[in-house]
């Protein structure tokens, strides 16, 4: 009798265990949804007030640092992978910061921009003295003319999906007199 309740003792261990596994792979993947979620809800935080790192940065683009930086055409000796989000993008060159903001770069657009852009700078500095004229080209690193140039990209992004604002002559003389 007494081996009976062995055997029987070591069915239940057996049938406890194998329980507590079943439940360990079934709980397992809603534990790892909601530490990548925290982890993500992290990161994007990170990245939205700017204290992201060149780390985090590649993370989120499922990248390895060193993969990361040659995507962006980037040495290990300029960037590290605790450089933050701000210093990272001022290494960027032009063609490469527009890839990073998700814009599609050209040379051409780069030539219609330079006419816009030359044109403010006439415009915004009449009067006043002159700053350094920063020459625009793929190689740019220049973090002001990078921002200008790839908002320029984007909104001509934006027109294209949504198609040219048409103002009606009529409708805008309503609004003016209202």
């Amino acid at each position: 009798m007494a081996k009976k309740k062995d055997v029987s003792v070591i069915i239940m261990v057996l049938v406890i265990i194998a329980v507590a596994v079943l439940g360990a792979f079934a709980i397992a993947p809603t534990v790892k949804d909601i530490v990548a979620q925290k982890e993500s809800a992290q990161l994007a935080e990170r990245m939205q007030n700017g204290t992201a790192t060149a780390a985090d940065l590649a993370n989120s683009e499922g990248m390895k640092f060193d993969e990361f930086l040659a995507k962006y055409e980037l040495k290990a000796d300029d960037v590290k992978e605790d450089t933050n989000m701000t210093e990272f993008m001022e290494k960027l060159t032009l063609k490469n910061y527009c890839t990073f903001a998700g814009v599609e770069y050209s040379d051409e657009k780069l030539e219609e921009y330079k006419a816009v852009y030359e044109a403010a700078e006439e415009e915004a500095t009449e009067g006043e003295e002159k700053k350094e004229k920063v020459e625009l080209t793929a190689d740019t690193t220049d973090m002001e003319a990078k921002y200008g140039f790839a908002q320029y990209l984007y909104a001509l992004q934006q027109e294209e999906m949504n198609g040219p604002v048409e103002v009606d002559p009529e409708a805008e003389a309503e609004a003016e007199a209202e």
